[in-house]
């Protein structure tokens, strides 16, 4: 164009319109060599764990509502349950010393004494039937026989050893 030409409406339209063009086309290349490394990295979900009290404190029912649950999600200090085996599913944390606690009517597939002192298992309500002794800071990630079915627990004050 010349120094003292007008130019016409429709010069600087075309011009946008290249370079708009020229912009997606680029989008378009840098997009699709971007995409393979994004679709190659692992997808990540973050933990979502919902802890609720009852009775004081002295029971916490935990669930994960994104994720699992692990050992190490059973605190210092009390005896816990989960309702799978491996530490997983729903865990029911208690802290009630010198106390029968009736248990939830789940099974019983894995336990943790995070206590210093023992805790005892009951087959049947009120500390009555088979028992099973849980030694201060023990677990057991797999449990079989009447045990799975346990309807009471007693946490010693005092006692250590089974």
């Amino acid at each position: 164009m010349a120094p003292h030409q007008k130019s016409s409406p429709a010069a600087p339209l075309r011009t946008r319109r290249r370079l708009a063009a020229v912009i997606a086309a680029f989008g378009l290349v840098a997009g699709a060599t971007a995409l393979p490394a994004v679709a190659d990295e692992p997808e990540t979900t973050a933990r979502v764990i919902r802890t609720d009290s009852y009775l004081g404190g002295s029971l916490l029912v935990t669930q994960a509502d994104v994720g699992t649950l692990a050992f190490t999600d059973c605190r210092s200090g009390f005896t816990c349950i989960w309702d799978s085996p491996l530490y997983i599913g729903i865990l029911f944390q208690y802290n009630n010393p010198g106390n029968i606690i009736t248990l939830p009517s789940i099974t019983v597939a894995s336990y943790a004494n995070k206590r210093s002192y023992r805790t005892k298992f009951y087959e049947l309500l009120s500390g009555a039937g088979n028992e099973k002794c849980a030694a201060p800071n023990t677990q057991n990630q797999s449990v079989a026989g009447w045990l799975l079915g346990a309807r009471s627990m007693l946490q010693h004050s005092t006692a250590t050893s089974c």
